[in-house]
Parts: structure tokens; sequence; C-alpha cells
């Protein structure tokens, strides 16, 4: 998540303003201190905030891959 946000130069408020997520809940996300327990739905919400697809975010693919839903 820090390599997609960085890439994108996208901040932690950037982030949960997109999501509604708290700030420290996506500081703790990118910094990998806790994992997330998300649903499909929640999980497209994050992904199309970072224009990512899940497997980049999961890191099994290429960030450049733009977000489909």
């Amino acid at each position: 998540m820090r390599t997609i946000m960085s890439d994108r130069e996208l901040t932690i408020k950037d982030v949960s303003e997109a999501t509604g997520y708290h700030v420290n809940t996506i500081g703790k996300w990118r910094r990998s201190k806790g994992m997330p327990k998300l649903d499909g739905t929640e999980l497209d919400k994050l992904c199309e905030a970072l224009d990512c697809s899940i497997y980049a975010l999961l890191g099994k693919s290429s960030i450049d891959e733009p977000f489909k839903p």
C-alpha cells in the first residue's frame, strides 16, 4: 500500500477522504500494522481510491494495473 500511495502521490488523508476510513486506520494499513477485514465492496472502494487492482494491492501484480470494477 505504501508503494502504491507513493507512486500515486496520495496522502493518508487523500485515501481516508476517498474511502471514509479514519486516517489512523489508513496509516496502520500503510505501515502494515494491521490487516483490514474488508468485504468485496469495501475492498473495491479501497482499490478505487488507490487506482489499483486487488492483485496489485496484495502485491501479486504490477501497481500500474488500474482499478477495474
